[in-house]
Protein backbone atom coordinates (compact mmCIF):
# COMPACT_ATOMS: atom_id res chain seq x y z
CA UNK A 1 0.00 0.00 0.00
CA UNK A 2 1.49 3.43 -1.22
CA UNK A 3 2.38 6.23 1.56
CA UNK A 4 -0.11 8.82 1.56
CA UNK A 5 0.75 11.89 -0.98
CA UNK A 6 1.90 14.74 1.41
CA UNK A 7 1.44 18.27 1.16
CA UNK A 8 2.41 19.97 -2.51
CA UNK A 9 4.05 22.99 -0.36
CA UNK A 10 5.75 23.05 3.21
CA UNK A 11 6.73 26.46 4.36
CA UNK A 12 9.01 26.51 7.91
CA UNK A 13 10.50 28.80 9.09
CA UNK A 14 10.71 31.20 6.20
CA UNK A 15 12.19 34.61 6.77
CA UNK A 16 12.77 37.64 4.12
CA UNK A 17 14.36 40.67 5.38
CA UNK A 18 15.52 43.66 3.81
CA UNK A 19 18.83 45.65 5.35
CA UNK A 20 18.56 49.48 5.79
CA UNK A 21 22.13 51.02 4.64
CA UNK A 22 22.74 54.18 5.31
CA UNK A 23 26.63 56.39 5.68
CA UNK A 24 28.85 56.99 2.72
CA UNK A 25 30.03 53.21 3.26
CA UNK A 26 26.64 51.78 3.32
CA UNK A 27 26.65 50.64 6.49
CA UNK A 28 24.02 48.24 7.62
CA UNK A 29 21.50 50.19 10.53
CA UNK A 30 18.76 47.58 10.62
CA UNK A 31 16.62 45.40 8.84
CA UNK A 32 12.82 44.88 7.06
CA UNK A 33 11.89 42.18 8.75
CA UNK A 34 8.86 41.61 5.85
CA UNK A 35 8.31 38.02 6.17
CA UNK A 36 9.02 36.76 10.26
CA UNK A 37 9.24 33.29 10.44
CA UNK A 38 6.22 32.06 8.48
CA UNK A 39 5.13 28.39 8.22
CA UNK A 40 2.09 26.68 6.74
CA UNK A 41 1.06 23.29 4.67
CA UNK A 42 -0.66 23.64 1.26
CA UNK A 43 -1.77 20.36 0.25
CA UNK A 44 -2.47 19.46 -3.73
CA UNK A 45 -5.57 21.08 -5.12
CA UNK A 46 -6.42 23.18 -1.88
CA UNK A 47 -6.97 26.86 -2.00
CA UNK A 48 -4.74 28.78 0.99
CA UNK A 49 -6.06 32.52 1.05
CA UNK A 50 -3.62 34.91 2.79
CA UNK A 51 -5.06 38.23 3.82
CA UNK A 52 -3.91 41.42 5.29
CA UNK A 53 -3.32 45.00 4.99
CA UNK A 54 -1.44 46.59 2.74
CA UNK A 55 1.93 46.47 4.28
CA UNK A 56 1.47 42.70 5.97
CA UNK A 57 4.11 40.91 3.99
CA UNK A 58 1.53 39.33 1.83
CA UNK A 59 3.25 39.85 -1.72
CA UNK A 60 6.81 39.41 -0.91
CA UNK A 61 5.50 36.11 1.26
CA UNK A 62 4.15 35.02 -2.11
CA UNK A 63 7.36 36.19 -3.98
CA UNK A 64 9.59 34.28 -1.74
CA UNK A 65 7.96 30.92 -2.47
CA UNK A 66 8.34 31.29 -6.31
CA UNK A 67 12.00 32.48 -5.63
CA UNK A 68 11.73 35.46 -7.29
CA UNK A 69 13.39 36.73 -4.16
CA UNK A 70 15.63 34.82 -1.98
CA UNK A 71 14.68 33.80 1.07
CA UNK A 72 17.29 35.11 4.12
CA UNK A 73 16.24 31.90 6.13
CA UNK A 74 13.86 28.92 6.09
CA UNK A 75 12.43 26.15 3.91
CA UNK A 76 10.12 25.87 0.97
CA UNK A 77 9.26 21.82 0.60
CA UNK A 78 7.87 21.17 -2.66
CA UNK A 79 6.74 17.99 -3.49
CA UNK A 80 7.43 16.90 -7.10
CA UNK A 81 7.35 13.28 -8.56
CA UNK A 82 8.05 11.73 -5.16
CA UNK A 83 10.83 13.87 -4.48
CA UNK A 84 10.30 16.86 -1.49
CA UNK A 85 12.81 19.89 -2.97
CA UNK A 86 13.82 22.51 -0.89
CA UNK A 87 13.21 25.63 -3.16
CA UNK A 88 15.01 28.22 -0.90
CA UNK A 89 18.29 26.35 -0.86
CA UNK A 90 18.31 25.94 -4.94
CA UNK A 91 20.41 27.68 -7.43
CA UNK A 92 18.82 29.48 -10.26
CA UNK A 93 20.26 27.15 -12.43
CA UNK A 94 18.68 24.33 -10.36
CA UNK A 95 15.40 25.88 -10.31
CA UNK A 96 14.72 26.33 -14.30
CA UNK A 97 12.97 22.84 -14.78
CA UNK A 98 11.45 23.46 -11.87
CA UNK A 99 9.88 26.95 -12.48
CA UNK A 100 7.36 25.26 -15.14
CA UNK A 101 5.81 23.71 -12.03
CA UNK A 102 5.14 27.19 -10.36
CA UNK A 103 3.44 30.23 -11.93
CA UNK A 104 2.24 33.28 -10.94
CA UNK A 105 -0.86 35.80 -12.09
CA UNK A 106 -0.06 39.33 -11.25
CA UNK A 107 -2.19 42.10 -9.62
CA UNK A 108 -2.81 44.32 -12.41
CA UNK A 109 -3.79 42.37 -15.80
CA UNK A 110 -2.47 45.47 -17.83
CA UNK A 111 0.78 46.13 -16.45
CA UNK A 112 1.63 42.61 -16.50
CA UNK A 113 1.28 41.99 -20.57
CA UNK A 114 3.47 43.15 -23.02
CA UNK A 115 1.90 45.84 -24.89
CA UNK A 116 3.87 45.13 -28.25
CA UNK A 117 3.51 41.29 -28.24
CA UNK A 118 0.10 39.98 -29.12
CA UNK A 119 -2.34 37.67 -27.33
CA UNK A 120 -0.44 34.44 -29.19
CA UNK A 121 2.97 35.33 -28.25
CA UNK A 122 1.77 36.32 -25.01
CA UNK A 123 0.15 33.27 -24.12
CA UNK A 124 3.26 31.11 -26.06
CA UNK A 125 5.95 32.15 -24.96
CA UNK A 126 6.16 30.04 -22.14
CA UNK A 127 5.60 27.23 -24.60
CA UNK A 128 7.87 28.54 -26.46
CA UNK A 129 10.59 28.57 -23.59
CA UNK A 130 9.68 25.07 -22.86
CA UNK A 131 10.73 23.65 -26.09
CA UNK A 132 7.68 24.46 -28.38
CA UNK A 133 9.11 25.29 -31.38
CA UNK A 134 6.77 25.00 -34.26
CA UNK A 135 4.91 28.02 -34.08
CA UNK A 136 1.79 26.31 -35.55
CA UNK A 137 1.61 23.89 -32.85
CA UNK A 138 2.01 27.08 -30.13
CA UNK A 139 -0.86 28.27 -31.78
CA UNK A 140 -2.88 25.63 -31.26
CA UNK A 141 -2.15 25.53 -28.40
CA UNK A 142 -3.00 29.06 -27.37
CA UNK A 143 -6.33 28.55 -28.76
CA UNK A 144 -7.21 26.00 -26.69
CA UNK A 145 -6.38 28.07 -23.90
CA UNK A 146 -8.01 30.93 -24.45
CA UNK A 147 -11.16 28.80 -24.89
CA UNK A 148 -10.35 27.00 -21.12
CA UNK A 149 -10.45 30.59 -20.24
CA UNK A 150 -14.05 32.05 -21.73
CA UNK A 151 -12.12 33.70 -24.93
CA UNK A 152 -12.46 33.55 -28.27
CA UNK A 153 -9.80 31.88 -30.32
CA UNK A 154 -10.10 34.57 -33.02
CA UNK A 155 -8.51 36.83 -30.25
CA UNK A 156 -5.03 36.01 -30.53
CA UNK A 157 -3.83 38.29 -32.97
CA UNK A 158 -4.94 41.41 -30.95
CA UNK A 159 -2.85 43.64 -28.48
CA UNK A 160 -3.45 43.87 -24.96
CA UNK A 161 -4.98 47.76 -25.31
CA UNK A 162 -7.78 45.67 -27.32
CA UNK A 163 -9.68 44.03 -24.65
CA UNK A 164 -11.17 45.25 -21.29
CA UNK A 165 -9.65 44.60 -17.44
CA UNK A 166 -11.47 41.11 -17.47
CA UNK A 167 -10.69 40.22 -20.38
CA UNK A 168 -6.73 41.00 -19.53
CA UNK A 169 -6.65 38.99 -16.34
CA UNK A 170 -8.53 36.14 -18.07
CA UNK A 171 -5.19 36.36 -20.63
CA UNK A 172 -2.94 36.30 -17.67
CA UNK A 173 -4.58 33.29 -16.57
CA UNK A 174 -3.63 31.64 -19.83
CA UNK A 175 -0.52 32.37 -19.62
CA UNK A 176 -0.32 31.35 -15.71
CA UNK A 177 -1.98 27.95 -17.52
CA UNK A 178 -0.12 27.47 -20.17
CA UNK A 179 2.78 24.63 -18.79
CA UNK A 180 0.19 22.83 -16.59
CA UNK A 181 1.41 24.19 -13.32
CA UNK A 182 0.90 22.13 -9.95
CA UNK A 183 0.87 25.75 -7.80
CA UNK A 184 -0.35 29.38 -8.82
CA UNK A 185 0.46 32.29 -6.92
CA UNK A 186 -2.55 34.29 -7.14
CA UNK A 187 -1.24 38.04 -6.39
CA UNK A 188 -4.86 39.98 -5.67
CA UNK A 189 -5.94 38.76 -9.07
CA UNK A 190 -9.30 40.64 -8.81
CA UNK A 191 -8.39 43.95 -6.77
CA UNK A 192 -8.21 45.65 -10.27
CA UNK A 193 -11.13 44.62 -11.61
CA UNK A 194 -14.85 46.16 -11.45
CA UNK A 195 -17.01 44.55 -9.19
CA UNK A 196 -19.29 42.75 -11.44
CA UNK A 197 -16.15 41.03 -13.36
CA UNK A 198 -14.66 39.64 -9.92
CA UNK A 199 -17.20 37.44 -9.77
CA UNK A 200 -16.81 36.05 -13.11
CA UNK A 201 -12.97 35.84 -12.72
CA UNK A 202 -13.21 33.91 -9.38
CA UNK A 203 -15.80 31.93 -11.25
CA UNK A 204 -13.22 30.63 -13.37
CA UNK A 205 -10.38 30.07 -11.19
CA UNK A 206 -12.74 27.60 -9.49
CA UNK A 207 -13.37 26.03 -12.18
CA UNK A 208 -10.18 25.75 -13.70
CA UNK A 209 -9.17 24.33 -10.17
CA UNK A 210 -11.32 21.57 -10.47
CA UNK A 211 -10.66 20.43 -14.07
CA UNK A 212 -6.96 20.57 -13.67
CA UNK A 213 -6.64 19.88 -9.52
CA UNK A 214 -4.44 23.17 -9.62
CA UNK A 215 -3.13 24.44 -6.32
CA UNK A 216 -3.68 27.82 -5.32
CA UNK A 217 -2.03 30.65 -2.99
CA UNK A 218 -4.60 33.14 -3.03
CA UNK A 219 -3.09 37.09 -2.00
CA UNK A 220 -6.08 39.14 -1.07
CA UNK A 221 -6.68 42.29 1.22
CA UNK A 222 -10.31 41.65 0.48
CA UNK A 223 -11.44 38.86 3.00
CA UNK A 224 -14.91 38.63 1.39
CA UNK A 225 -13.13 37.23 -1.80
CA UNK A 226 -10.90 34.37 -0.23
CA UNK A 227 -14.34 33.62 1.58
CA UNK A 228 -15.64 31.84 -1.61
CA UNK A 229 -12.56 30.63 -3.08
CA UNK A 230 -10.10 29.52 0.17
CA UNK A 231 -10.42 26.31 1.39
CA UNK A 232 -8.35 28.06 4.12
CA UNK A 233 -7.16 31.64 5.14
CA UNK A 234 -4.38 33.08 6.60
CA UNK A 235 -4.21 36.07 8.03
CA UNK A 236 -0.57 38.27 8.63
CA UNK A 237 0.08 41.19 10.24
CA UNK A 238 3.79 42.83 9.96
CA UNK A 239 5.39 39.49 8.48
CA UNK A 240 3.99 37.03 10.21
CA UNK A 241 1.09 34.80 10.52
CA UNK A 242 -1.70 35.83 13.61
CA UNK A 243 -4.31 33.32 12.78
CA UNK A 244 -4.57 30.26 10.27
CA UNK A 245 -8.07 28.11 10.03
CA UNK A 246 -10.17 26.73 7.79
CA UNK A 247 -12.20 29.22 5.75
CA UNK A 248 -15.96 28.83 7.57
CA UNK A 249 -14.14 28.79 11.15
CA UNK A 250 -12.01 32.03 10.48
CA UNK A 251 -14.96 33.69 9.07
CA UNK A 252 -17.68 32.76 12.22
CA UNK A 253 -15.44 32.50 15.01
CA UNK A 254 -12.34 34.54 14.45
CA UNK A 255 -10.09 34.31 17.81
CA UNK A 256 -7.39 37.12 16.72
CA UNK A 257 -8.97 40.85 17.26
CA UNK A 258 -6.73 42.35 14.04
CA UNK A 259 -9.01 39.26 12.30
CA UNK A 260 -12.11 40.23 13.68
CA UNK A 261 -11.28 44.12 12.45
CA UNK A 262 -10.70 42.87 9.58
CA UNK A 263 -13.65 41.23 8.96
CA UNK A 264 -15.65 43.51 10.10
CA UNK A 265 -14.29 46.10 7.17
CA UNK A 266 -15.08 43.61 4.48
CA UNK A 267 -17.88 44.08 2.36
CA UNK A 268 -20.80 41.35 2.46
CA UNK A 269 -21.94 41.36 -1.49
CA UNK A 270 -25.39 40.48 -2.75
CA UNK A 271 -26.81 39.03 -5.74
CA UNK A 272 -24.99 37.61 -8.80
CA UNK A 273 -22.85 38.76 -11.23
CA UNK A 274 -23.29 42.17 -12.75
CA UNK A 275 -26.44 42.44 -10.32
CA UNK A 276 -24.31 43.00 -7.04
CA UNK A 277 -24.21 45.39 -4.07
CA UNK A 278 -23.40 45.87 -0.85
CA UNK A 279 -25.59 45.09 1.85
CA UNK A 280 -27.11 47.92 3.73
CA UNK A 281 -27.13 45.85 7.15
CA UNK A 282 -23.66 45.56 7.36
CA UNK A 283 -22.63 46.32 10.95
CA UNK A 284 -20.31 49.32 11.40
CA UNK A 285 -16.67 48.66 11.17
CA UNK A 286 -13.92 48.27 13.71
CA UNK A 287 -11.77 51.17 12.91
CA UNK A 288 -8.37 50.58 14.15
CA UNK A 289 -6.42 53.49 15.40
CA UNK A 290 -2.58 54.13 13.97
CA UNK A 291 -0.97 52.56 11.37
CA UNK A 292 0.65 49.11 10.36
CA UNK A 293 3.50 48.59 12.65
CA UNK A 294 7.02 49.61 10.78
CA UNK A 295 8.42 45.89 10.37
CA UNK A 296 12.21 47.95 10.59
CA UNK A 297 11.19 48.67 14.19
CA UNK A 298 7.99 46.72 15.31
CA UNK A 299 7.28 47.51 19.23
CA UNK A 300 7.99 44.98 21.78
CA UNK A 301 5.69 42.40 22.75
CA UNK A 302 2.73 41.99 20.32
CA UNK A 303 2.97 43.78 17.13
CA UNK A 304 -0.71 44.28 17.15
CA UNK A 305 -1.01 45.39 20.42
CA UNK A 306 -0.88 49.25 19.95
CA UNK A 307 -3.79 49.33 18.04
CA UNK A 308 -6.23 46.11 20.20
CA UNK A 309 -8.80 47.68 21.97
CA UNK A 310 -8.34 44.37 24.27
CA UNK A 311 -4.58 44.46 25.22
CA UNK A 312 -3.35 43.92 28.50
CA UNK A 313 -0.42 44.33 30.04
CA UNK A 314 1.47 40.49 28.42
CA UNK A 315 0.64 41.90 25.23
CA UNK A 316 3.03 44.82 25.83
CA UNK A 317 5.78 42.60 26.67
CA UNK A 318 6.06 39.50 25.59
CA UNK A 319 5.67 37.86 21.40
CA UNK A 320 2.29 35.57 21.79
CA UNK A 321 3.12 32.24 20.40
CA UNK A 322 1.49 30.51 16.89
CA UNK A 323 -0.47 27.84 18.51
CA UNK A 324 -3.27 25.70 18.23
CA UNK A 325 -6.00 26.30 20.04
CA UNK A 326 -8.88 24.04 18.26
CA UNK A 327 -7.69 21.40 15.87
CA UNK A 328 -6.83 23.13 12.39
CA UNK A 329 -7.36 26.48 14.03
CA UNK A 330 -3.89 28.49 14.73
CA UNK A 331 -3.22 31.97 16.65
CA UNK A 332 -1.25 34.52 17.87
CA UNK A 333 -2.83 35.79 20.94
CA UNK A 334 -2.13 35.27 24.27
CA UNK A 335 -5.96 35.96 25.26
CA UNK A 336 -7.42 34.06 22.16
CA UNK A 337 -8.60 31.34 24.59
CA UNK A 338 -11.29 34.20 26.70
CA UNK A 339 -12.47 36.70 23.79
CA UNK A 340 -15.77 36.43 22.16
CA UNK A 341 -15.06 38.08 18.73
CA UNK A 342 -17.59 38.68 16.06
CA UNK A 343 -17.18 36.82 12.50
CA UNK A 344 -18.83 37.64 9.22
CA UNK A 345 -22.10 36.19 8.65
CA UNK A 346 -24.71 35.75 5.80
Amino acid sequence: MSEPEGPLLRVRGLKKYFPIKGGVLGTVSGYVRAVDDVSFDLWPGKSLGLAGESGSGKTTLGRVILRALQPTAGQVLFRLDGRVLDLAQMTHQQLKPIRRHMQMIFQDPYSSLNPRMTVLDIVGEPLLLSGVKARRERERQVRDLLREVGLRPQYLRRYPHAFSGGQRQRIGIARALALRPRLIVADEPVSALDVSVRAQVLNLLQELQERFRLTYLLIAHDLSVLRHIADRVAVMYVGRLVESAATEALFTRPRHPYTEALLSAAPVLWGHEKDLFVSPTRPKPILLSGEVADPSDPPAGCPFHPRCRYAQDICHTSLPEFREIEPGHEVRCHLAEGLALQGMRD
